[in-house]
């Protein structure tokens, strides 16, 4: 088990590949993919520096942690999770690997802030054992999520709302229609092509009741920068 500290985003990002990349995750999240960790430290946390937390089976890591440090502060945050609030854990591939880390979290000593966990993670309860006698964790249940479960039904999705939102719906189409054709665009960009698409997506959120309560994402400056 091993902690590296300090490190620049630049270094931040080679050692995502050597520590995370052959890891294999016991769950699937994009939280949980490189591209997130490398994002999160080109936009919101690009001032910070970073500390890897990890455990290894032999020469091969099997569970990791990455948390930004910012200036003046002992704190170690984990990745993405306060900034963004996204819903992510730490990288470990079972139980027996969650544990291996969350030992090695301990035994790191600094104040840990790890954001909201999903409830399926086994990471709180290890860091729970983990850390008696040596530490205090201070965890609380929340709500879950909202979500739905597609079937069959949801091939016509307009079946699922009230008589009162569909006629809303359909009055809101007869005011586009009078303004010009509506067309429904779905796309699969070319990554020479995302920037300028989310640009244009950017700029339409902020043309309305976002923009002017200060809430779109334009609003945002570490939320835009990820």
């Amino acid at each position: 088990m091993s902690g590296s500290g300090g490190m620049d985003a630049s270094s931040f990002q080679e050692e995502i590949a050597r520590v995370f990349s052959p890891i294999s995750v016991a769950r699937s999240s994009p939280m949980l993919h490189d591209i997130w960790l490398r994002a999160c430290a080109l936009g919101p946390h690009a001032d910070d520096r970073f500390e890897i937390i990890d455990a290894s089976s032999g020469q091969r890591p099997i569970a990791a942690a990455a948390f930004a440090r910012r200036a003046f502060t002992p704190n170690l945050y984990l990745v993405g999770a306060e900034v963004l609030w996204a819903q992510t854990d730490v990288h470990y591939e079972d139980e027996a690997a969650a544990a291996a880390l969350a030992d090695a979290v301990v035994a790191k000593g600094s104040p840990a802030r790890f954001g909201h966990f999903p409830g399926e993670s086994v990471f709180v309860a290890a860091l729970e054992a983990a850390s008696k006698g040596k530490g205090v964790v201070l965890s609380d249940a929340l709500g879950g999520a909202p979500y739905i479960q597609f079937d069959d039904s949801w091939r016509d999705p307009e079946k699922k709302l009230k008589s009162r939102r569909r006629s809303d719906l359909r009055r809101c189409r007869k005011k586009a229609d009078a303004i010009g054709a509506v067309t429904i665009d779905i796309i699969a960009p070319e990554p020479h092509e995302v920037d300028a698409l989310i640009e244009e997506a950017i700029t339409v959120e902020a043309s309305g009741w976002k923009g002017r309560s200060k809430t779109a994402l334009a609003s945002d400056e570490k939320q835009l920068a990820f």
